[in-house]
Order: C-alpha cells, then structure tokens, then sequence
C-alpha cells in the first residue's frame, strides 16, 4: 500500500515504486529509500529503471544509506547504486533454476532487438562420471556487445553458469 509514500509527496514511478537518486534519496529532503520499494537503474539499459525485490540488493543498498547519511552531513561525496542485475536461484527438490538480468518477454515488451541461444552441457567435464544435463538460455545483442540475461535449469552446476553470466 502507497498511500501514506503518496500522502508525504514522495514520488513514485508508473508500477509504485519509490523513484530514488542514485545517492538512494527520495524527492523529499531528508528522505531516503532502499529494497522491495525502490525503483533502481537497470544497469543493462541506460535509462531503464525496474524493480528487483531482492534481500542481497536490499542489504547493499541499506549499507549505502547509512554510509551516504553521514557522507552527507560531513560534506564528502555520495556513493552512487548503480543498479541490480536481478540474480536469483530456486530449488525444487533436486532441480535447480536460476536466472540474471532480462528475459525474453521483457525485452519484447521494450522492443529491444535480441538474439538466443540454448545449449545443453553437462554439470562437468563428461569423461568424469556423474555429469548431468544442464539446460541453458543466453539471451544477447545482436551485435554481440551486451549480454541481456540467462536462465538455467538443472540437476547440479546451474548456479555456477548464471553467476558466471552475471
């Protein structure tokens, strides 16, 4: 609920999100917001913001505050967020997922021209017994200049490639 964040004047963007500086202050003065709240530079598109309700981010950019608070008001310079790439991994049972960055129906949405590629590799090396299938989606610039994102599924090696990726 946005309603006392709209009641004090605090700006919000289109999806809710508190809109912060990269310093993580709000339009208010004295006000500063991080985590599940805040809108933040997607740092795959410049000029992009999005939301990525993560703990790990939510944490860096509450250490940030705090720093930026007494920076502040001893006259130094701010530090500067700039931005989340969205790193995630799930388990189900002995299946692992994960992802970073974009997928394909975001950049659709953006209009952004990607390319994709799926592989299908083992967790190691296949002459060292006990490999599994691990299935993985690339999704990139045409012009081979940026990664966009990946996601993965499998039994063993899954979160290792995404956060190679990231």
């Amino acid at each position: 609920d946005t309603k006392v964040i709209q009641e004090a004047g605090i700006a919000l963007g289109p999806r809710g999100h508190i809109q912060v500086t990269e310093g993580l202050e709000t339009n208010v003065p004295h006000v500063w917001a991080v985590g599940d709240a805040v809108e933040i530079n997607n740092p795959l598109i410049e000029g992009e913001k999005w939301a990525v309700p993560l703990a790990g981010p939510a944490n860096r950019q509450g250490r940030m505050v705090a720093d930026n608070i007494w920076n502040k008001y001893n006259d130094k310079p701010l530090r500067q967020y700039k931005g989340t790439l969205g790193t995630s991994v799930v388990r189900s049972f002995n299946l692992y997922a994960a992802c970073v960055g974009m997928n394909e129906k975001m950049l659709r949405q953006k209009k952004i021209p990607y390319s994709c590629v799926h592989v299908h590799p083992g967790s190691h090396a296949g002459y060292y017994p006990g490999a599994k299938q691990v299935h993985l989606k690339l999704l990139f610039d045409p012009s081979g200049d940026k990664i966009f994102g990946a996601q993965a599924v499998g039994e063993d090696g899954v979160e290792k490639r995404i956060d190679v990726i990231a």
